[in-house]
């Protein structure tokens, strides 16, 4: 019994049912005699190291092809990329929020030592013995952290690869200690990126500070501020060939979220302040007090809302448009192809697709050429480095002519031509145009049945080939290819227990060639199905994240709140009155942030949407409605957490903190 045959996705004629048989009885079947078509193909499985390093010292004849595992069918190939840009995404999104909280925690623990600093100055430190003072402090518990953060993610590594047991053929290999050391890595730069420019003010304290009522320690220089986070998001952002263009994307998608918040919290917050008149004692108390600490404000809430926006954004990209790619390929999915179909055998298999009541499939025209010349310049193999351009540069294509752009096809340069057109254009698939080098503009030239065809490339297109139709890499219009003769090629889908039906079909059209890709959409389904398992997985970091990012933003402003409250327990403030006072508070950050964070969210999954994924993305506004009132009672639910733990300390307490 076979149950997996590797090789089964490597082509497309390999999807067809195959006969396997012993070497040595190879030679009685008399199958391969002169002029028969034989290749030979092996096999190689090892370490990454030791597959490169025969690849190095193979020599290759013109014949040979080497084909690696990035070379698969485009439906294959497409869908390891696609669940790869969403797991590179849930990486991103969980570095985002962990950089956010590691800044607003390092903004609330520089204001915290504010005291203790301008103490130890006022004592006779130097501003050195400060710094070193404070940074041994946040390096030991840098260590501690990086220390527990390994442990949990050799973890959950060990975890899920007991969970996805039987995904992949063998064993998976065991943690390596250059993910360890990574991990460790990323975390030494995201804890001096985002938390040493914190600490770098605080030797800078006026010993006179002291003497203040509320010292809340200097402000960080903005530009260094920048400066580091902008290098450390640098080092530790995966720019992997896999993943460099979704992190630009990212990052341009954050500069934009960051310019809108800070624009949008500002309006929105002096709103609210103007307003503060017209609303109740609550209302009014809470717009005073954001107003009145407005820079801490507005850092409080472009922190929430910037870690809202990564949740919502992997939000979205989870509920939608992953929904939306698995959607590409549906139970009703094509999984017969035709080929070699006569034009005079068009209308006869038509007939016998309504005789059999299946819905008759859409013919498309196929001309075999191959590439003769761009810009009148002659195709030599030389010119190309990479093996799979000269493959390219030396096979025949199959060429077919449309009037309309398919569904599953996109434009993303140039212009697709209107119906009817009579000029001689082409349509190269984006992929094939940059291995070859070809951009718009360009003039090629094909053979095709003993003559030449020229015509010039006027767009570039995307294919989404898990949608499993018919689709090729070049297209012409019909002037160009009508008058070279072509066969035509179909797809459809087969129901279940009609195998009857295609072996009718056989015989009734025994030059058709039929390709059964049930395997191969089984194969693609079951890349997209784990492919938004693993995101649910990762998705659990990232909300850990996002409750770090919660939790530092309230306790950015707490020591603030706790004198707040001090003063209202003594002049009798109850309990119920003082978190109802600060419940005001909370609510206006959160449906700020909220409401911010989700509009930004929006902006990102559109650019992602559009410029990575390749999938459609229509906007969603409830989300912003819903963001607001979710982020708000988040906000509200932790922030009244807090303020009930800090009434219940003493009065003395929480004017003079420890």
């Amino acid at each position: 019994i076979v149950q997996v045959e590797p090789d089964r996705a490597g082509s497309l004629f390999n999807m067809a049912p195959r006969v396997l048989m012993n070497e040595r009885d190879l030679a009685s079947t008399k199958l391969i005699l002169p002029g028969s078509r034989v290749t030979n193909a092996l096999l190689l499985a090892g370490s990454e190291e030791s597959v490169s390093d025969f690849v190095e010292n193979l020599t290759l004849r013109d014949s040979d092809r080497l084909r690696t595992p990035d070379e698969a069918r485009p439906e294959v190939s497409s869908a390891i990329d696609r669940a790869g840009h969403f797991l590179n995404l849930a990486v991103l999104t969980a570095i985002i929020l962990s950089t956010v909280a590691i800044a607003l925690a390092a903004r609330a623990y520089a204001s915290k030592n504010a005291k203790p600093c301008a103490l130890l100055r006022v004592l006779g430190a130097s501003r050195r013995q400060v710094f070193i003072y404070f940074a041994k402090e946040l390096g030991i518990l840098t260590l501690v952290c990086l220390l527990i953060g390994v442990s949990l993610g050799l973890l959950a590594q060990h975890s899920v690869g007991l969970l996805i047991t039987g995904w992949v053929q063998g064993d998976l290999p065991p943690a390596k200690l250059l993910g360890s050391a990574r991990a460790v890595f990323v975390g030494l730069i995201a804890s001096l990126g985002f938390a040493l420019p914190y600490l770098l003010q605080l030797p800078n304290i006026a010993p006179a500070s002291i003497l203040r009522a509320s010292t809340n320690g200097s402000k960080p220089n903005g530009r260094l501020l920048i400066l580091f986070a902008l290098i450390a998001t640098l080092l530790i952002t995966p720019w992997d060939p896999q993943a460099w263009r979704l992190s630009a994307w990212v990052a341009l998608g954050i500069v934009m979220a960051m310019i809108l918040l800070a624009f949008f919290g500002q309006a929105l917050l002096g709103l609210m302040y103007r307003a503060r008149h017209r609303l109740g004692l609550a209302s009014r108390f809470g717009a005073n007090n954001l107003w009145r600490r407005k820079v801490l404000t507005q850092l409080q809430i472009a922190g929430l809302a910037l870690g809202l926006s990564a949740l919502f954004t992997l939000t979205l990209v989870r509920d939608q448009l992953l929904d939306s790619w698995l959607q590409q390929l549906p139970e009703s999915a094509p999984n017969q192809f035709l080929i070699n179909i006569q034009p005079d055998e068009k209308q006869a298999l038509a007939a016998f697709f309504r005789a059999h009541n299946l819905a008759a499939p859409k013919f498309y025209p196929m001309t075999r050429a191959r590439l003769v010349s761009i810009n009148d310049k002659p195709m030599q193999l030389e010119d190309y480095q990479s093996p799979r351009a000269k493959r390219l540069a030396n096979r025949e294509f199959n060429l077919s002519y449309s009037e309309k752009l398919k569904p599953d096809n996109k434009v993303v340069g140039g212009k697709y031509w209107a119906e009817n057109s009579v000029d001689l254009e082409l349509s190269f698939e984006k992929d094939i145009a940059k291995t070859l080098g070809l951009a718009l503009g360009d003039v090629i030239e094909f053979a095709a049945a003993g003559e030449n065809l020229t015509a010039k490339i006027t767009s570039i297109r995307t294919v989404q080939w898990e949608t499993m139709g018919v689709n090729f890499f070049v297209e012409g219009t019909r002037t160009l290819l009508e008058p070279f003769p072509a066969t035509f090629i179909t797809s459809f889908h087969l129901p279940e227990n009609n195998d009857h039906v295609m072996a009718e079909l056989v015989r009734n059209f025994p030059s058709v060639t039929a390709l059964d890709v049930s395997a191969l959409i089984e194969q693609v389904r079951k890349i997209m199905n784990r492919a938004s398992t693993a995101i649910e997985f990762v998705a659990l970091f990232t909300l850990l994240a996002g409750g770090l990012v919660l939790v530092s933003a309230i306790h950015t402003t707490q020591q603030e709140r706790n004198l707040s409250t001090a003063l209202i327990k003594t002049f009798g403030g109850s309990r119920f009155r003082t978190m109802s006072l600060h419940a005001a508070e909370f609510l206006i950050i959160g449906i700020i942030s909220g409401v911010a964070g989700a509009t930004a969210a929006q902006m990102c999954t559109w650019l992602i949407a559009r410029e990575v994924l390749n999938i459609d993305y229509a906007f969603n506004w409830l989300l912003i409605v819903n963001g607001g009132i979710l982020a708000a009672i988040a906000v509200l639910c932790v922030g009244l957490i807090a303020i009930f733990l800090s009434f219940k300390k003493p009065t003395r307490i929480l004017l003079n903190p420890p």
